[in-house]
Order: structure tokens, then sequence, then C-alpha cells
């Protein structure tokens, strides 16, 4: 006769004493159990009723897509560190370019920029000042 095959909520308690039982003082023994008050029992009706409401509220892969959420196929484990390396790339070619633009000053000289552009730039203005720019309503 074969054995009868322990029951997931069973391994679960065995596993955290034996946890528990070679490491006490990481891993405390709760004092009044582990709370199973959010497990879903598969015998249960209700259990069933409510993973089958789960389920069909679940999002498919092209809405995640479209969210943003996923990332390639959903069978694709490199997909997200694709994309991050994508940014990666697409913000080195971008401090690159920003390193390699010329100085306001050399602009004034070449008389691409004016030097009372390059003074407003360089100046933070007061309260005053910024008042007398500000666009005049009527």
């Amino acid at each position: 006769m074969p054995l009868p095959r322990p029951r997931l909520w069973d391994l679960r308690q065995s596993a955290h004493a034996q946890a528990h039982a070679l490491a006490p003082g990481i891993v405390p023994a709760p004092a009044e159990g582990v709370d199973l008050s959010h497990d879903l029992k598969p015998d249960s009706e209700a259990d069933k009723e409510k993973l089958a409401k789960a389920l069909e509220k679940k999002s498919d892969a092209s809405e995640l897509k479209n969210k943003g959420i996923l990332k390639g196929n959903p069978g694709d484990s490199l997909a997200g560190k694709k994309d991050e390396l994508q940014k990666a790339m697409q913000k080195d070619v971008l401090d690159n370019g920003i390193a390699q633009r010329p100085h306001p000053e050399d602009l004034v000289s070449k008389g691409i920029l004016s030097r009372k552009w390059l003074y407003n730039a360089t100046v933070v203005p007061d309260e005053q000042n910024v008042a007398d720019e500000a666009p005049k309503t009527n």
C-alpha cells in the first residue's frame, strides 16, 4: 500500500519547524502559529470560486505589454535585461552628447549666443528681476 501524500499545510508546518530547529535565533517560532487565514484550501468550494474569479480578472500578456509591465514575450526571461541595457545605452549616448557640447563662452565668441543670455543663464535673478520679466496681462 503506498504511503499517503502529505498535505501542503503539513509540509509548511514541518519546514518551519525544521528551520526553527536549525536556526532558532534566526527563524523564530510564532507564538500563535502560522497565520493561514489568507491561504486557499483546495477542498473548499468557496476558495475554488475565489481562485476562479481572481484568474478571470488576471490581465493577459498583450494587456500587460500595452501597460509597459511586461517586456517581450512571457517566456523571455531576458526581456527585462534587454530593456535595461537599451536604456543604459541611450543614457550613455545622451551623456556623451552633453559632454561634447561647446561651452557657452565659445558660443558667445562665435556669435551664436548673446552675452545677455549668458549673463541671465549664469546669474540667478532675484525677486525684483523676476517680477520685471514676468509677462504682462491686460
